[in-house]
């Protein structure tokens, strides 16, 4: 660029170039470019400032993976007298049910259909307290049978609880039954399903290259204490493929080289 903003210079101008700017021949490719796809839920932001673009894609710890079905308990069926209520939080969406230790009276059940054969992993969530059951009974019932889960509903609050693997051997549904007989109160939140190996949510660039020659692969991010330390990104070529682990806390609004790589084709994840 070139600039006449500072006298002093020979001849009609002067060129110029940003400072830390990016070399010719570099390729960008941000989240609001073609190359950029995702899976599952990934909610754009402008909450941390140094991002290239307009905005950022953002995807919280621990998410559900596309793959997870989630019945929360306006999905269910209850037996007997369940009260909605709020007065612990940590639920999933607007409430959870809520029943008096009982003798099996009341119940409260979810039915979950799957698509096709495979092994499933099975979950609830509640919120604790003390006034809750040490012993609430989920009964997982599907095509091979089926087997009760006792729990403690005065811990693990507002998180995924495995009750169990089941392996399906065609497309059907996972049936969930909690029940009242226990020695406090059981709490009906939400069931999850997923396939055990559930691929995990990702957000991918693939930048297309005009010739084969050496590259260097760079990231970046937004900074922040709430960012993981362990984000995963994998870079693939057409010599392989290499997983890079970095600190998200740390680095933002720069980019970070990881790898150098030969290849007509990248692709980062």
């Amino acid at each position: 660029m070139n600039s006449t903003a500072v006298p002093g210079y020979y001849g009609a101008n002067y060129a110029t170039a940003p400072g830390g700017g990016d070399p010719a021949g570099t390729l960008v490719v941000d989240n609001t470019s073609a190359g950029f796809s995702t899976t599952g839920v990934w909610p754009v932001s402008t909450a941390v400032g140094a991002y290239v673009g307009s905005n950022y894609a953002t995807h919280a710890g621990n998410g559900e993976p596309p793959s997870a079905i989630v019945s929360d308990n306006p999905s269910g069926v209850p037996t007997g007298v369940w009260t909605p209520s709020t007065a612990v939080g940590g639920y999933v969406g607007s409430n959870y049910q809520v029943a008096p230790a009982g003798t099996g009276a009341n119940s409260f059940a979810w039915s979950v259909g799957v698509g096709q054969a495979g092994s499933y992993a099975v979950y609830a969530r509640w919120t604790a307290h003390p006034n809750r059951a040490t012993n609430a009974r989920y009964t997982v019932s599907h095509a091979g049978g089926s087997e009760t889960v006792t729990v403690n509903q005065q811990a693990n609050s507002a998180s995924w609880q495995l009750l169990g693997t089941y392996a399906l051997g065609a497309a059907g549904s996972i049936g969930v039954v909690l029940s009242d007989e226990a020695n406090g109160y059981v709490i009906a939140d939400a069931v999850k399903v997923q396939p055990v190996n559930a691929a995990p949510n990702t957000a991918s660039w693939t930048v297309s290259l005009a010739q084969a020659k050496t590259y260097r692969v760079y990231a970046r991010w937004t900074q922040h204490p709430n960012r993981a330390t362990d984000a995963k990104y994998t870079v693939s070529h057409a010599g392989g493929s290499q997983t890079v682990v970095v600190n998200q806390e740390v680095g933002g609004g720069s980019g970070t080289c990881w790898v150098r790589t030969r290849s007509g084709r990248g692709r980062r994840r």
